[in-house]
């Protein structure tokens, strides 16, 4: 099968690229608005937001839509609804225009929400807070446009939801995999299930993706550094001297829908950090 690509020059473009060229996929074409590193695949340099038929699309069976925007960079409202929303659009429109049935698109965990209390915990997939910032409003918009298409063009759309993924320095994504955090190597096995997956899934799912935390909703008293301490000794006594000083509530979400029915689950957690630090 021919696989398309979205945001192909991006964090997780580049590295979903790789590994489907590891696992062989090798019938590839990555789409960016910017250069696309060589490779053994077509590249196409293409604005979503531009053209309302993406003729690139032609022969692709089906699309990893990656392409998204996010706050960790600066950008103008217009870039948020051009190329989160409108670029969202003219996909599924091409998709619908030449026969694409399938599409696996990067949502967010921002769909969801960013803080809830332990009451709520474990966050499922059909708990939708009021969005809080334009970046999250884009992504609702996006899994919308994707259930338009499901419903009335008979496009299926698998959206994943990751927490955040963004790379950082090996102390902190220890820290952060305390919290809701996710290595890129997590993520991408993500979206290989969901290409491969067999099961029957309706023509619109959503699924939280997210690193596994041993909190509970019984922990709801307990603060600061004694949630962790609870289940991971000496982690304050590590940290502090990293210079993490505070440690404030997480929100614990539910990856059981992804491990039920795409056959995922996160291997990097924090408990696999701790045993592998070098320090």
């Amino acid at each position: 099968m021919k696989i398309g690509i979205t945001g192909a020059a991006g964090f997780l473009g580049n590295s979903l690229i790789k590994k489907l060229i590891e696992i062989g996929e090798k019938d590839l074409v990555c789409f960016d608005i910017v250069d696309i590193p060589e490779g053994p695949y077509e590249r196409k340099k293409v604005n979503l937001a531009e053209k309302e038929i993406i003729d690139e699309l032609k022969d692709v069976d089906i699309v990893f839509h990656c392409a998204s925007i996010h706050p960790w960079k600066k950008y103008t409202d217009a870039q948020y609804l051009d190329y989160n929303i409108k670029g969202t659009w003219n996909l599924y429109k091409s998709c619908c225009e030449f026969g694409i049935k399938k599409v696996v698109l990067t949502s967010s965990i921002a769909v969801n929400g960013y803080t809830f209390p332990p009451e709520k915990w474990p966050v499922k997939e059909n708990i939708i807070t009021t969005p809080c910032d334009l970046y999250s409003l884009t992504k609702q918009v996006q899994e919308t446009i994707a259930d338009h298409f499901a419903v009335y063009k008979d496009i299926q759309t698998i959206a994943l939801r990751p927490c955040g993924f963004i790379p950082k320095d090996d102390i902190t994504t220890g820290f952060l995999l305390l919290k809701h955090y996710l290595l890129i190597e997590d993520l991408v096995d993500a979206h290989i299930s969901a290409l491969y997956c067999k099961k029957e899934i309706k023509k619109f799912e959503a699924f939280i993706i997210a690193n596994k935390l041993p909190y509970t909703k019984k922990d709801k008293n307990l603060t600061g550094w004694e949630l962790p301490e609870k289940y991971f000794p000496k982690v304050k006594e590590f940290f502090e001297k990293k210079g993490f000083k505070e440690f404030s509530l997480p929100v614990l979400f539910s990856t059981n829908k992804a491990k039920k029915i795409l056959g995922w689950q996160p291997k990097y957690n924090f408990d696999w950090w701790w045993k592998n630090r070098k320090y």
